[in-house]
């Protein structure tokens, strides 16, 4: 139905060159109304030497598809990656006005690259003489493998990408996330809110229930269809009377039960608090401090503030106050954009380590 249409959101990832017309007709039938597309770059070199499969071509061809199925009813979203090797800082704004000007994507995520062990990229931006990876750096021909952008590039990408998306409408709501002003992603502000709650389906899927519960499901496909068999012998036997609305699976955690002890409710709590003050700090909206306040104590309220003072002290994090019912002053601790969403790993860690000496 079309009230159906207005709240429900269903997001499919896709990469550009893998879908057909009439397979997306197909997905939109089962009920998809939103497409994340891997788009990446808009260079074929640099597409190629990520070990991409789709190029250039392929990108303009989905969203040519994504428009003819969906029409004014089109809502996606396209990722990017800056700091990929090769990439200029030219070419980087290049690629953005392509991006707003073309494609106009109704929501963009930008990351960063990050090179990591074990990786082929690990291995080949790593020093000759570097033992930590486990092996050295292959020589593969490095002369054909592009040099990555410096720290100081990749921190003009990331705030020339804020300020040009910003001026060309869009809202930058999240660290990575930019969109139009009604078409946030609604999955991913479930996991940033304040009592985040998801069933998650597949490998190695993770699931979170209230207070701070969380289940991985197997990722090894052998381990995983003995667990779903597992959960079919569950099905059968009766559950506490309270987690009746539970799935099984999160039924056989044991959550409601009395077993869980004190220490176990203690540490659950820490870690959500952890993902809250973590995930909210990365977004725009920020943290609410009346409720940290509320939900937890005023010493760790406390411990919050001193941990972001360095922060407000280099203009890097705000504390707005605002009223609330002209009773209650709305306190609210955010990132300043895009600066100190660019040193978010720095303030958050100084506020945990004020947490940990609680």
């Amino acid at each position: 139905s079309d009230d159906e249409e207005n709240t429900i959101e269903i997001t499919m990832e896709m990469d550009p060159g893998t879908f057909t017309k009439k397979q997306l007709e197909q997905y939109k039938h089962l009920g998809i109304n939103r497409i994340s597309l891997g788009v990446q770059a808009l260079n074929d070199t640099v597409l190629e030497q990520i070990g991409r499969v789709h190029r250039v071509k392929d990108v303009y061809q989905a969203v040519d598809i994504l428009k003819s199925v969906f029409r004014d009813k089109l809502n996606y979203s396209i990722d990017l990656i800056s700091g990929l090797p090769g990439i200029t800082l030219a070419e980087w704004s290049e690629t953005l006005e392509r991006v707003v000007r073309d494609l106009k994507p109704t929501h963009l995520s930008i990351y960063d690259l990050q090179i990591e062990e074990g990786t082929v990229f690990g291995r080949w931006y790593a020093n000759g003489d570097d033992d930590s990876m486990g092996e050295k750096s292959p020589y593969i021909n490095k002369t054909a493998v592009a040099s990555l952008p410096s720290p100081e590039e990749c921190a003009y990408m990331y705030c020339y990408a804020s300020g040009y998306l910003t001026k060309k409408g869009y809202q930058h709501y999240e660290i990575s996330s930019y969109s139009q002003s009604d078409k946030r992603s609604r999955h991913n502000q479930i996991y940033w809110g304040y009592q985040p709650e998801w069933y998650a389906i597949g490998l190695g899927a993770t699931s979170s229930y209230p207070r701070s519960h969380r289940f991985t499901r197997p990722r090894i496909m052998s381990d995983y269809l003995a667990w779903v068999k597992q959960q079919k012998r569950l099905q059968l036997k009766p559950h506490h009377e309270d987690s009746k609305k539970q799935p099984p699976w999160l039924c056989a955690m044991n959550i409601t039960d009395s077993t869980v002890d004190d220490e176990d409710e203690r540490e659950a709590d820490k870690d959500q608090l952890s993902d809250i003050i973590m995930t909210r700090l990365r977004t725009s909206d920020g943290l609410n401090l009346n409720w940290l306040e509320e939900n937890y104590s005023k010493e760790i309220f406390e411990s919050v503030l001193r941990g972001a003072q360095l922060g407000v002290d280099l203009g890097l994090v705000q504390i707005e106050i605002g009223n609330e019912n002209n009773t209650t002053r709305t306190r609210v601790l955010r990132l300043v954009d895009p600066q100190g969403f660019l040193f978010s790993n720095t303030i958050i860690s100084s506020i945990f380590v004020e947490l940990s000496n609680l």
